[in-house]
Parts: structure tokens; C-alpha cells; sequence
């Protein structure tokens, strides 16, 4: 069986983000040390190795810039072979060959709604505000 963060979680008893926070040491706050403990005995016990490729998506287009270095490297042609998407619309993405398409969060409205929210009174701590990413498209976006 492949064992992942959902696998873990689920034997756990907890949250995949509870897991995550455990693996990036990033257990504080709230966490009770059971917990945290309980999941690192599962990881040793399972022999968890992260996932270098969802952990590249994490990071965003600077990952999707080494990926494509190293497909290439490999024999592999970007996009032809294989298709790479950024996420976080960095200025690179402009300048590679093959361009990057990536998701682009909307930093300005997302900047500009916070903005009118506290002015207006209308913040409340921990509300989420959800703004719909664009999808650049950039040359050649996907393998043909």
C-alpha cells in the first residue's frame, strides 16, 4: 500500500493539515503532544517518505522552473512529453522556454477586498476570504 498524508491522517485520527504540520515541524499552538507524538510513531512505523512531486507543487513556479530543468535534463521534452503548471505567476514564468502557464492568486483585489473589510468593520478574525485565481496561459500549455 502507498502510504500518504491521507493514509496517515486517517490512521491518525486526524486532519491531513495536522499531519502536514507534524512532518514540517510545524506542530505549535494547539496541538497536543499525543497527537503529535502518535503521528510520528505512524511515520516511522510506515516508513512515510514525502512525495517530492506534491511537495514541488507546494512551492509554487520556482518548483515548476526545476522540474522542467530537470525533465529536460532527462530526456524528457516540456511540453510535448510532459506538462508543467506553475502556481504564484513569478516574473520567471515569463521568461522560460517553454513559458510557464501558471494559477495566479489575485493579490490586488485580494489586497484591496481586506482593505475595504477592516475599514467597513466587516473583519472578523480567522474569516477566510476567497478570490478565484486566473489561469495564465502561456504558449504552449499542455502536451499534444
Amino acid at each position: 500500500m502507498h502510504v500518504n498524508l491521507k493514509v496517515i491522517a486517517k490512521m491518525a485520527g486526524v486532519s491531513t493539515a495536522t499531519v502536514s504540520r507534524v512532518i514540517n515541524d510545524k506542530a505549535v499552538g494547539n496541538m497536543r503532544r499525543e497527537t503529535c507524538e502518535r503521528i510520528k510513531r505512524i511515520i516511522e512505523a510506515t516508513d512515510y517518505r514525502p512525495d517530492a512531486l506534491a511537495a514541488g507543487l507546494r512551492k509554487g513556479s520556482t518548483m515548476a522552473i526545476g522540474a522542467i530543468r530537470a525533465l529536460t535534463d532527462n530526456g524528457y521534452r516540456v511540453p510535448q512529453d510532459i506538462s508543467v503548471l506553475g502556481y504564484d505567476n513569478i516574473f520567471n514564468d515569463e521568461l522560460m522556454n517553454p513559458k510557464i502557464t501558471t494559477v495566479a492568486t489575485p493579490l490586488d483585489s485580494l489586497a484591496e477586498e481586506a482593505v475595504r473589510m477592516i475599514v467597513e468593520g466587516e473583519a472578523k478574525r480567522g474569516e477566510k476570504l476567497l478570490l478565484e485565481p486566473k489561469i495564465l496561459v502561456r504558449k504552449v500549455p499542455c502536451a499534444s
